[in-house]
């Protein structure tokens, strides 16, 4: 009897700290949005990319919509990015072949395989014959964007971010 109440205490201590440690990761993002606009045009369909400067961190994207504007996702959708120094990166992915749209869910509204590549090539320096052509190919590159943000622990992290052709 005792060595089967030693297991159940076990037991519930046992779920009861992973339970507990595994949304710690999450309560550390901020919510992170703004706008990319192109030339004085918002820019639509472009994939940003917050790619943390160092060695230490995880990246943050997100998708622009019709108005350029987007909102950043790094564990859970659009639940913002790491306070921290970024470097971003603006692209815009080519869409597949069979499929007019840039599909970037598995179905169940999480972020699937197509979301898991676009963060490995952002973090690796992307592929240039992987993105559409509109956007200079210096933006698509974390040596080469220019565009160097930092965000916060706390207040509005809301950033517009210009491109020149």
């Amino acid at each position: 009897m005792f060595q089967k109440l030693c297991q159940a205490t076990v037991l519930t201590l046992t779920v009861a700290l992973i339970g507990c440690g595994s949304g710690g990761d999450f309560a550390d993002t901020v919510p992170v949005s703004g706008t990319i606009n192109l030339g004085g045009a918002p820019l639509a369909g472009a994939k940003v990319t917050f790619v943390v400067k160092g060695t230490e961190g995880r990246s943050a994207s997100g998708l622009t919509d019709d108005s350029g504007k987007f909102k950043l996702t790094t564990f859970d959708t659009d639940d913002g990015a790491i306070p921290g120094d970024y470097v971003v990166t603006v692209s815009i992915p080519k869409a597949d072949p069979e499929s007019d749209a840039i599909d970037i869910s598995d179905g169940d509204g999480d972020f699937g395989e197509a979301y898991e590549a676009g963060m490995e090539n952002a973090s690796e320096g992307g592929k240039t014959e992987d993105v559409d052509a509109r956007v200079p190919s210096k933006y698509g590159q974390p040596a080469t964007s220019g565009l160097d943000r930092t965000v916060g622990k706390s207040g509005k992290n809301e950033f517009t971010i210009d491109l020149v052709e």
